[in-house]
C-alpha cells in the first residue's frame, strides 16, 4: 500500500454546520449575536453566544466515539 493510499484511509473528516445571527434585545437598546452548531454527522445541536462555547462543542463532538478504529 502506498503513503497516499494509507494517508487517504486514515484521513477522517467531520462536517459541522455554524449558524450565527443578530438578535436584538428588547430590555436594552442593544442586541447580542447568538448562534447554533450541529455536528451534521451525529445529529448533536448546541446554541452558543460566545465562541469558546461554540469550540468547545466542536472539540467535543470530535473526542466522542471517534478515536481512530471504533
Amino acid at each position: 500500500m502506498s503513503k497516499v493510499q494509507r494517508s487517504e484511509q486514515d484521513r477522517r473528516e467531520q462536517l459541522f454546520l455554524v449558524r450565527i445571527w443578530w438578535e436584538p434585545s428588547a430590555a436594552t437598546s442593544t442586541g447580542a449575536w447568538r448562534g447554533r452548531v450541529e455536528d451534521v454527522t451525529s445529529g448533536a445541536r448546541s446554541y452558543f453566544a460566545a465562541m469558546p462555547d461554540l469550540v468547545a462543542f466542536i472539540d467535543e463532538q470530535l473526542n466522542v466515539d471517534n478515536a481512530p478504529g471504533t
